[in-house]
C-alpha cells in the first residue's frame, strides 16, 4: 500500500505541476463576473476568502496569473485542500474560514459551482450562489440561493438557470443582500 500511496502522492505533483504551468501560461482564466465582484466586495469593505479543496499551489499559480503579484492581497484568507482533514462536502474548510474571519454562516455568502461545495456550505451556515461549471453538473443545486451560468459583467450578462433572480445580470453585493433576505 505504500507503494500506492507514494504513485498517488506524485500524480498529484504532477497534476499540479501541469496545471500551474497552463496558468502561468495563459491557458486559464477568470470567469466573467469574478473580477468585477471581487472590486465591488473591496468598495464596500467585505471580506472575500476562498474555500477550495484544490491545492495551494494551484491556488498561488491562478491567482499570480490572474491578478499579478498582488493576487494573494485580494483575499482575507485562503483554505487551501491541505487546511483541513475532511474536503467537501464536509463542512470543515467552510468552519475553518468562518473562524479566521470571525464570521457565523449567517454572515457570509458562498460561491460554488458543485453540489459537494454547495453541501458543504449550507451544512456550515452558509446561504449559496451557484455558478454553474463543466465540474458541477446541472443537478443538485435545489438548496442554493439561485443558480446562475455565470457571475455577470456590464458586456456579459448573466442568466439565472435557477432560483431567485438576479437583477440586471450580474451577482452584484446588493442583489446578494436582496436574495438572501427573500423568503424562499
Amino acid at each position: 500500500h505504500a507503494m500506492d500511496q507514494q504513485t498517488i502522492a506524485d500524480l498529484h505533483r504532477a497534476k499540479t505541476s501541469i496545471y500551474a504551468n497552463a496558468v502561468l501560461g495563459g491557458a486559464v482564466d477568470l470567469r466573467p463576473g469574478i473580477r468585477r465582484l471581487l472590486n465591488e466586495a473591496r468598495q464596500n469593505g467585505i471580506a472575500v476568502a476562498i474555500a477550495t479543496t484544490t491545492s495551494r499551489d494551484s491556488v498561488n499559480a491562478l491567482l499570480h496569473a490572474s491578478f499579478g503579484p498582488g493576487g494573494l492581497a485580494q483575499f482575507a484568507f485562503i483554505a487551501a485542500g491541505d487546511s483541513v482533514a475532511e474536503k467537501k462536502p464536509a463542512p470543515d474548510i467552510y468552519h475553518l474560514v468562518l473562524k479566521r474571519l470571525g464570521l457565523d454562516g449567517r454572515d457570509a455568502i458562498a460561491i460554488e459551482d458543485t453540489p459537494n461545495g454547495l453541501r458543504a456550505a449550507n451544512a456550515a451556515g452558509i446561504d449559496t450562489v451557484i455558478t454553474r461549471s463543466a465540474f458541477g453538473g446541472e443537478s443538485g443545486f435545489d438548496d442554493a440561493l439561485t443558480v446562475v451560468d455565470h457571475l455577470g459583467d456590464l458586456d456579459n450578462r448573466c442568466r439565472v438557470l435557477q432560483g431567485r433572480d438576479m437583477q440586471n445580470g450580474m451577482v452584484t453585493i446588493a442583489g446578494l443582500m436582496r436574495i438572501r433576505e427573500t423568503p424562499r
